[in-house]
């Protein structure tokens, strides 16, 4: 018996592992805090300055523009809590219901998007995303 090994005793975390979930979790707070950011900076501002000097082109379809932006402020906060595992496996009637959240604030904001580019005045570049 030249080679003799001892393993972990089941459920055991390695260095590795533990280093792995530090990595994941700055990730997802990096995610988060951009997600956040962006918010605060562009989304805020429309809220902030109502009126048609701030919305410039955007003022006659403002309806469209603020159910894409506030269903999009809504998808990028609740998104993230689908990818939490943790969630997921402690309290599943939350993350259904967040998850049922989360689709319908994308497709309201897909229907705030399609109702901007069918009555925009920009060029066929900005309707089609280009």
């Amino acid at each position: 018996m030249a080679h003799a090994t001892i393993s972990a005793p089941l459920g055991a975390r390695t260095g590795s592992h533990r280093a792995k979930q530090v990595a994941v979790a700055l990730a997802w707070a990096g995610v988060v805090g951009l997600a956040v950011l962006f918010v605060l900076k562009y989304v805020f501002f429309y809220y902030r300055h109502y009126d048609p000097v701030s919305f410039d082109p955007y003022w006659p379809r403002r309806g469209w523009l603020f159910l894409h932006i506030s269903a999009g402020t809504l998808a990028l906060l609740t998104g993230p809590l689908q990818f939490w595992t943790g969630l997921g496996q402690r309290n599943l009637t939350f993350h259904r219901w967040t998850g049922r959240l989360y689709l319908v604030a994308v497709g309201a904001g897909i229907i705030g998007a399609v109702g901007l580019s069918a009555t925009t005045t920009f060029e066929w570049g900005a309707v089609n995303g280009i």
